[in-house]
């Protein structure tokens, strides 16, 4: 059969018109579904759409020896009004806008009752947001609060004919305000950053607990919270802190602060035989002439001691057998110049005639630096080393975390350091506390081993602490860890230098600086001690003192040692047993009193 040529052409022509309509509905199915079809199926998909969100975790609580809430999470409720909720009665709001306007404005103290009234219709007529969801006032309600406005009028009617929700956040709150503030620590505020300092940053891991796991799923308008992993709320901290003894503290001490106009102060007292922290404080002037706590000083300042520092030289002149209590030093009449190119040792009364020959005792009772300079002369003059070593021997330059983050380390140069720049007079300096760098907890420390007969114990802050894990099952359980006291150093003397330290101690109080700290309710024992502060390069100012006391009591069984320094008073002499002493027999006058312990 022949086919002619124009037949062909037909075919052939018909054949490009049918693969061009193909190609075109291929196109035209590729545009629906991406534009029309599209749309409807990413309408479907964000429908069903499913996303992990995680679940905070309630964080853990701080308590006080006695089981007081120190810091804790606490909720709090933002008040939101759904404007569009299908049972809003819009006749009903009127007739109650007046007393339900009242009733806010007088709770919440944020708007009159005439703006609450306006802001709240406007509201509900959708004039002050086109967004469903519109706040009702910016301030954060606690739960009893919250249960209260919604027995106001209108609001008691429920959610679905009010549109009144709630928005919840968590607070981090120190039921007893600012005391010991520092020392219990602060969160940071956006959530989940955890403890920025303190105990909160220390116990950070422990606190915070561990985020659960929801998966958010979108049916139509709505989310819908399916709990795949459930959160497990922070473990617990109980510190050693007595509510009680530590309010007595920050009061005593701030109106001392206040009286002198000081730049700062702190305080810290321990139970002798436990080591228990029972109050710490730290005060600094700010610059709106309040005292606040800001640093943990008592913890992190490293300082020169001064006259407090006398005690272990004394322990360390005793204990190398070259040195009895029955020995006297001649004491220059207040002014020594050992050394020809070296500035004089001088005391503090040198220019009311100075002191001359004294006993040991009456060297630690009058606060001597000519005397005991002296006295570590005689002891060790021949070979400094040793006496350094003694210091060591009694672990004054351990250091001591009582799990405050930053906490300094005491430094006692020896002379075989590279970096010890020692002089002629280091020897001299360093034997009534210069030269040498110590923190208030370190020196505690030390003079509670006197108050514990020689037995050298870390003080503690935390008694326990209470982990939460889950099991296999989804469990929860709690682990309770307590921390033990830690025995740095057995006997860091012999009990007859002990002894005598001891009643060296009593007498200072009795006879000698500081009389100021003498009570007639409870015996004290203790040093006191008044520093010139360090200018670097610029030498001592003279203008500049940390003045302290550091003693224990009742004397002849001792419950509690404690330490109180104020940094710079400007008013009144610096006197370490006027100033800090009559702070630390106030507080064990009033610990007395209040029957922590009985009186002797």
């Amino acid at each position: 059969m022949k086919i002619s040529k124009q037949s062909l052409t037909i075919d052939f022509n018909l054949f490009i018109v049918f693969i061009f309509l193909m190609f075109a509905m291929v196109i035209w199915k590729v545009y629906h579904i991406a534009f029309v079809e599209g749309e409807q199926l990413k309408k479907l998909q964000n429908s069903l759409e499913k996303r992990n969100v995680p679940i905070p975790a309630q964080r853990g609580t701080i308590f006080s020896d006695d089981g007081k809430v120190l810091s804790a999470e606490i909720k709090r409720y933002l008040l939101e009004i759904d404007w569009k909720a299908q049972g809003i009665n819009k006749t009903l709001l009127k007739e109650n806008i007046d007393s339900l306007s009242l009733l806010l404005s007088r709770n919440l103290k944020d708007k009159s009752p005439k703006e609450y009234k306006k802001y709240i219709l406007d509201i509900y007529n959708g004039k002050v947001s086109s967004d469903r969801v519109v706040k009702l006032s910016n301030v954060r309600v606690s739960h009893t609060n919250l249960k209260e406005i919604k027995k106001y009028p209108f609001f008691n009617l429920g959610r679905n004919k009010t549109g009144l929700l709630t928005k919840e956040y968590l607070y981090r709150d120190k039921p007893f305000g600012k005391l010991a503030s520092r020392t219990i620590g602060e969160v940071f505020g956006s959530e989940g950053k955890g403890g920025s300092c303190g105990l909160e940053l220390y116990y950070d891991s422990l606190l915070k607990g561990t985020p659960g796991v929801s998966v958010r799923t979108k049916v139509g308008n709505r989310y819908i919270h399916i709990e795949e992993r459930n959160a497990i709320e922070g473990g617990d901290v109980y510190t050693t802190i007595n509510v009680e003894i530590q309010d007595l503290a920050e009061q005593i001490l701030q109106s001392k602060l206040e009286q002198l106009e000081a730049e700062n102060g702190l305080l810290v007292l321990m139970e002798v035989k436990t080591g228990e922290i029972k109050a710490i404080v730290n005060l600094i002037l700010c610059a709106d002439g309040t005292y606040q706590e800001n640093r943990n000083i008592a913890v992190s300042d490293q300082i020169e001691p001064g006259s407090t520092f006398k005690v272990a030289s004394l322990i360390a002149a005793l204990e190398s057998g070259k040195v009895k209590l029955t020995d006297h030093f001649y004491c220059e009449k207040g002014l020594w110049k050992p050394f020809r190119n070296f500035p004089p040792i001088t005391d503090a009364n040198r220019n009311h005639g100075g002191y001359e020959t004294l006993s040991v005792e009456e060297i630690i009772w009058n606060s001597s630096n000519i005397g005991i300079a002296k006295m570590i002369e005689k002891a060790f003059g021949d070979n400094p080393a040793k006496f350094v070593e003694a210091l060591y021997k009694m672990n004054v330059n351990t250091p001591i975390d009582i799990h405050i983050p930053g906490f300094g380390k005491p430094h006692i140069k020896h002379p075989k350091d590279e970096d010890a720049h020692w002089s002629g007079t280091s020897l001299y300096w360093m034997s009534f506390g210069y030269e040498l760098e110590m923190t208030a907890i370190n020196t505690l420390a030390f003079y509670n081993a006197i108050a514990n007969n020689g037995k050298f114990i870390s003080p503690i802050l935390v008694r326990k602490t209470i982990s939460k894990e889950m099991d296999t099952q989804g469990e929860i359980y709690e682990t309770e860890h307590y921390e033990e006291t830690s025995v740095i150093n057995p006997k860091i003397c012999s009990k007859r230098t002990i002894r005598s330290v001891q009643e060296v101690l009593r007498g200072v109080v009795t006879d000698g600086t500081g009389k100021a700290a003498n009570s007639k309710i409870v015996e004290i024992a203790g040093k006191t001690g008044t520093a010139q502060i360090s200018q670097g390069s610029y030498g001592h100012s003279k203008s500049k003192h940390n003045v302290s006391f550091c003693g224990y009591f009742p004397a002849k069984k001792p419950k509690y040692t404690g330490i109180v320094i104020i940094g710079t008073p400007h008013i009144g002499y610096a006197s370490g047993g006027t100033m800090a002493g009559s702070v630390f027999r106030d507080l064990a006058e009033s610990i007395v009193s209040n029957e922590f312990i009985k009186g002797e």
